[in-house]
């Protein structure tokens, strides 16, 4: 496999481990209630930051790795638009939010910027 296919795969891991971390502690935000001053989490939510949780540390790694591999003008940018397009994805599926037409061609934009920056990648 080529670096810049190894690139992209870490690339890709990492924007999915970001994207589902965040999902997992919107899931765990949407339980938590305030009851009296008190903090109230149920089993459920709690399993879900804790699976947000090391999510995150997972996704921490993988980019730690990206960040040795490449240019960090090159990957930083691909990952963050890799991440927008993951985040979008799971909106839509797991909390049933939509984007205009208006948001969508932002995605369209995004990858298009993704594309001309992994084929100018040096």
């Amino acid at each position: 496999m080529t670096v810049l296919a190894q690139g992209w795969v870490w690339i890709i891991l990492a924007a999915a481990l970001n994207a589902s971390a965040l999902a997992l502690l919107r899931t765990a935000g949407l339980q938590i209630t305030w009851q009296h001053s008190t903090l109230a989490v149920p089993l459920t939510g709690l399993l879900a930051l804790l699976a947000g949780i090391l999510l995150y540390a997972v996704a921490l790694l993988v980019t730690l790795r990206i960040l040795t591999l490449h240019q960090f003008i090159v990957a930083v940018p691909l990952f963050v638009g890799v991440q927008f397009v993951f985040t979008a994805l799971l909106a839509y599926g797991l909390f049933h939010e939509t984007l205009s037409l208006q948001g969508w061609l932002g995605i369209a934009i995004i990858l298009f910027g993704i594309s001309l920056l992994a084929t100018g990648a040096k």
